[in-house]
């Protein structure tokens, strides 16, 4: 039996994007892994309900001997089975407002490559802070993972919003891939779309999504291009667990580039306020003339790995959870990467990814 790999769960971000990643590459590669101080510098040390689910349904994907799976643990073994990824039905609930983006950021790699089409039940947080809400991934993660040869569709059956979760979205992988290809984003191009939507729910008024999106829109027509079309949306949620409310804003660029931006609302924050962090947040990266924005940076680090040929990003500085991210890919799946500093703000990503090859899929 191979070695496992050890871990340390302090290490740079030092929570959850280390047990995510990790996860991930163990149950694509078969590599036998053991995280130890897991999440070891936090107020709450060890795994949270969001945590623990993760792994247990990538465990439950691909098969294996795992152990330290409970709540509050601080060490996690896991020895994947031979057979790769079985493809299915999986579901998972956090039971709390725990985001669903991050259930589908551990499997959604392991089900690319799954030996048949898969569908993820997954319940939670839709629309929470610190995490991608689902109009984000939708619309501004999938685009970007679509470049690498890699599909799924998603259906928001109800909003879930902080503290109270209660969310539920469906995830389809209809066909794995054979090999993921890389990518070059270093073109920035023109913007030639902005789309912003900006949705309620529960008791919460209409007008307070158009508050958020009025407020979006101003800024952005203010700062770019008249010739840049500009389309808005404002709605109340056919199905929620409680209130909330959220925008996403995305730019379309010239060059096929995906750029977005997602903000939740609170009851402390002026609607029109977190309208306009969302637009300053997308016109920060469209200042930068960039393809890939902050939040993505993490997202896309493992397809990278895994893809065959070298893959390139023009990004902005570094986030911790992007520099997490790399060196888990380098210890677990022995890809390369160059961080090149282009000037003060912007960076190229490149990765020499080690072409992983789905040996069974579904035709």
């Amino acid at each position: 039996m191979a070695t496992k790999i050890q871990i340390n769960g302090t290490h740079l971000e030092g929570g959850g994007q280390i047990l995510r990643m990790a996860v991930g590459f163990a149950s694509i590669l078969g590599t036998p892994i053991h995280i130890h101080s897991i999440r070891g510098n936090r107020s709450k040390p060890g795994l949270k309900a969001q945590h623990l689910k993760g792994i247990e349904l990538s465990h439950e994907i691909r098969s294996g001997q795992l152990s330290g799976n409970t709540m509050h643990s601080m060490e996690v073994d896991f020895i994947p089975e031979k057979l790769g990824p079985k493809g299915g039905q999986y579901s998972a609930d956090t039971r709390t407002a725990g985001a669903v983006t991050l259930l589908a950021q551990v499997s959604l790699p392991v089900l690319l490559f799954a030996d048949a089409p898969s569908t993820l039940d997954l319940k939670g947080g839709t629309n929470a802070d610190m995490a991608p809400t689902v109009e984000y991934y939708d619309k501004v993660f999938r685009p970007n993972l679509a470049l690498f040869g890699a599909q799924f569709d998603l259906t928001v059956k109800k909003k879930g919003y902080f503290p109270k979760g209660g969310g539920h979205v469906e995830l389809t992988v209809a066909h794995p891939v054979r090999e993921l290809s890389p990518v070059d984003l270093t073109d920035p191009g023109k913007v030639e779309s902005i789309e912003i939507e900006a949705s309620v729910a529960g008791t919460l008024p209409e007008s307070l999504a158009q508050s958020m999106t009025r407020a979006a829109e101003v800024l952005i027509k203010q700062n770019l291009p008249s010739d840049c079309r500009v389309l808005t949306r404002s709605f109340k949620e056919a199905s929620a667990t409680a209130n909330g409310s959220s925008i996403v804003i995305v730019a379309k660029t010239s060059t096929g580039c995906t750029i977005g931006a997602c903000a939740v609302g609170s009851p402390k924050v002026n609607p029109k306020k977190t309208g306009e962090n969302a637009a300053h947040e997308v016109l920060n990266s469209l200042r930068q003339a960039i393809c890939v924005d902050k939040d993505m940076q993490n997202m896309l680090i493992i397809y990278m790995a895994l893809a065959k040929g070298q893959s390139r990003i023009l990004t902005g500085p570094l986030e911790m959870h992007t520099t997490t991210a790399i060196w888990i890919s380098e210890l677990l799946s022995h890809a390369r990467f160059q961080v090149h500093k282009r000037d003060d703000k912007t960076n190229i990503i490149e990765c020499q990814g080690i072409g992983w090859s789905n040996q069974c899929p579904s035709e």
